[in-house]
């Protein structure tokens, strides 16, 4: 049973087979061939002094390279660090002028209600004085309007 399942597997295989080992033989030799040199002269090539002379100087450059990234990483987090310590001085500057503002209208504002709850006061001893007789002008009047200029 299993030789003529795996016969007619052949069957059907062995066509397609010989299609790919013809293809396979006419475009893969040269690339192949290439590439089979290449890893030979590679395994061969493994402990010699230029293979381990270019091997350091690539780990050198790209630890300097590195070490290149990590300094203008930390001079732009550092430029950002400053950029941000500068608005938070800003900002209390700010916060602390207007602290002030508010301080200084609170204590105008209380000048203001002191002056006017004087003035009242006054309009209401004003009010309170009886009217000179005649309805004249006394010496208080006018020694009154003299003065208000």
């Amino acid at each position: 049973m299993t030789t003529a399942i795996l016969a007619i597997i052949g069957h059907f295989l062995s066509p397609i087979l010989a299609w790919l080992w013809r293809v396979l033989r006419v475009s893969i030799p040269v690339p192949l061939a290439a590439v089979v040199v290449v890893a030979g002269w590679w395994w061969i090539d493994r402990t010699s002094a230029v293979r381990h002379a270019v091997d350091k100087a690539v780990t050198e450059l790209v630890a300097g390279e590195e070490l290149a990234a990590a300094k203008a990483l930390a001079e732009g987090e550092q430029k950002l660090r400053e950029f941000a310590e500068e608005r938070a001085r800003a900002a209390r500057e700010a916060a602390a002028a207007e602290y002030a503002a508010r301080e200084d209208l609170a204590r105008k504002e209380a000048e203001t209600a002191a002056e006017l709850e004087n003035a009242n006061d006054q309009i209401a001893e004003l009010l309170a004085r009886p009217a000179p007789a005649g309805c004249r002008a006394d010496a208080d009047l006018l020694g009154r309007l003299r003065n208000a200029r």
